[in-house]
């Protein structure tokens, strides 16, 4: 989960539609169960296709397996394509933001990272309008903490990557939505434990409906 909740406050505003427009009467941003960061710009998912990337060969052989569960969640549930890249990007080492080649696209590059103590994600377009994001994973979370914890923790930050804010209430049980901040409710059974629960679904869900919302 994010390192801070400004992180997420700040930071996650990429090319959901223009910030102008964030008091869109019709749009929706949260219930109880989930909550969009309209504050941060976001206001819908757009038609775009999302490339997961990776920082180098060690975060690509340890996570793409991960990337692709989640991946194939946002996709069946928002009805845009995700796709996880076979290669690597060097671009993105040594910036503060990944760049990027295509303005029909996002980008996600994420990296599992010895020097980070809790996972977060940060929006770059918020600064520097290059539709690209990046997901920083404490390797040693990573190491020590188990296959539901690694599978619920690309789920909740690729889930911030793409507009969702953590969920207003959560209650410290199963039930919550995987997108809680200090607590993560989510799936406990391995199988499921990259899935989205119906609260954070209805979130992502109403991502793509105030798309066609003015």
């Amino acid at each position: 989960m994010n390192r801070k909740s400004i992180v997420v406050a700040t930071a996650l505003a990429v090319a959901f539609g223009p910030a102008t427009q964030a008091s869109a009467a019709n749009r929706v941003y949260g219930t109880a169960g989930w909550h969009i960061a309209s504050e941060a710009g976001i206001q819908y998912l757009d038609t775009k296709t999302w490339y997961v990337e990776f920082y180098d060969t060690y975060t690509q052989t340890k996570m793409s397996s991960y990337a692709k569960l989640t991946a194939a969640e946002l996709q069946k549930n928002t009805g845009v394509t995700f796709k996880v890249s076979t290669t690597v990007a060097p671009s993105y080492r040594g910036s503060n933001c990944p760049g990027h080649t295509s303005s029909g696209s996002h980008r996600i590059v994420i990296r599992l990272d010895s020097a980070t103590d809790r996972s977060y994600s940060y929006m770059c377009s918020y600064q520097n309008h290059s539709d690209s994001s990046k997901v920083m994973f404490s390797k040693s979370n990573w190491d020590t903490k188990g296959e539901v914890y690694r599978r619920h923790v690309v789920s909740h930050e690729l889930g911030h990557s793409v507009g969702l804010g953590h969920a207003p209430k959560c209650v410290q049980s199963g039930a919550d939505p995987l997108m809680c901040g200090s607590y993560w409710g989510g799936y406990a059974d391995k199988a499921l434990a990259s899935k989205y629960t119906t609260y954070d679904i209805a979130g992502l869900k109403q991502l793509v409906k105030n798309r066609s919302l003015t």
